[in-house]
């Protein structure tokens, strides 16, 4: 999430159920474990996420329900 989060900074989270356009989310990944994404998007439970960082390609579409 460069340059706007970099290595080591402290991020302190909560758990909401409520998510808007340019959020930034802690998604858990079987991959790299915790990562911070901005949401970009949301349709029809579909949330689209990338990273800050335009050099790293990460965008994901992802299904969340509604009620967690």
């Amino acid at each position: 999430m460069a340059p706007n989060y970099l290595d080591n900074d402290l991020v302190i989270t909560t758990k909401l159920a409520l998510f808007n356009v340019n959020d930034v989310v802690v998604l858990k990944t079987n991959l790299d474990g915790n990562v911070l994404k901005r949401i970009k998007s949301i349709e029809n439970n579909t949330y689209e996420v990338e990273g800050d960082n335009k050099s790293y390609h990460s965008k994901k579409n992802l299904n969340i329900p509604t009620e967690l």
